[in-house]
């Protein structure tokens, strides 16, 4: 295991908790272990740092005996794709593709182009244009979520134009709109309250649409967000480029705003907003900031 540098977990009116980051020799999920064997926080791939409550972080800040590696059970999803139920779905070439966990093809649906087109008509002829110059990016891999509420996908460009598509598990298109022609694009469900939320990183904003394909607000900032995560009060975090977090509602109300370094990764959880953040060159420092706290 190698040192790669020191996170600093705090919470609001309590005593700092320092533990060490390790690099795992394999991807997977990392999980912190002081020497009395209590778990000081876990870390899934490529996500956030998550202090637990198993630690106590009144006490004298702990050691770290060791880093546990906990391997997916599952297996990668084929193509980056997402899994719903034993099936892995997969939007690649313009076509739907799914997969069996051990990887064999069950079935491809192309895609109609159609409402693909419509909706860029419709986004004027800036969107036309870039759509047209760019098509050839239809043939990578589309980043995908499950909707579960409505058992559909949420499929989206992460360049330019910006689309965001709603597709049954059939490959029917239910709707597609451009929130943006620029790239650097996330989207982030909020399925409770049957929102998706999109945010443009070139664009400078984040868009709230409806279960239904509709616009239900906009944001638009000076500096660029992101990145973006659903806060688990029917809302989202967005952060931004050079520091700083805000909290928005489904329909794109601005909850609360909060300074801070920039925001490497985030987590969300019962009221708590878990946070890297990079205070200086080569420093990452994590830090708990309670919603409640925030104004």
């Amino acid at each position: 295991m190698v040192v790669t540098s020191k996170l600093t977990f705090r919470r609001a009116g309590q005593k700092r908790l320092t533990v060490n980051e390790f690099a795992p020799p394999t991807p997977g999920e990392s999980v912190l272990i002081t020497k009395n064997g209590a778990i000081a926080a876990r870390r899934s791939a490529g996500g956030a740092w998550r202090l637990l409550d198993s630690v106590n972080a009144g006490d004298a800040a702990p050691s770290v005996a060791e880093v546990v590696e906990v391997g997916d059970s599952d297996g990668s999803l084929h193509g980056g794709g997402v899994r719903i139920g034993s099936v892995d779905y997969s939007l690649t070439d313009g076509a739907l593709s799914r997969y069996a966990r051990d990887g064999e093809l069950l079935s491809s649906v192309a895609l109609p182009m159609d409402p693909l087109i419509a909706a860029m008509q419709q986004s004027g002829p800036a969107a036309v244009s870039r759509f047209e110059h760019f098509s050839h990016h239809l043939k990578q891999t589309q980043p995908v979520a499950y909707d579960e509420r409505r058992n559909r996908i949420i499929a989206w460009a992460w360049s330019l134009p910006g689309w965001v598509m709603a597709v049954g598990l059939d490959g029917a298109i239910e709707w597609v709109t451009v929130p943006t022609i620029e790239c650097c694009n996330f989207v982030c469900l909020l399925p409770q309250e049957d929102v998706v939320v999109h945010l443009s990183g070139c664009g400078n904003r984040v868009t709230f649409i409806s279960g239904d394909g509709a616009t239900q607000g906009v944001r638009k900032f000076e500096a660029s967000p992101t990145s973006i995560y659903p806060d688990c009060e029917g809302g989202v975090v967005v952060t931004f480029v050079g520091g700083g977090m805000a909290g928005f509602d489904a329909l794109g109300t601005q909850k609360w705003t909060l300074d801070c370094p920039q925001v490497e990764r985030a987590i969300v959880d019962a009221g708590v907003i878990y946070a890297v953040v990079s205070p200086g060159p080569g420093r990452l420092e994590a830090s708990a900031f309670e919603l409640e706290h925030i104004s």
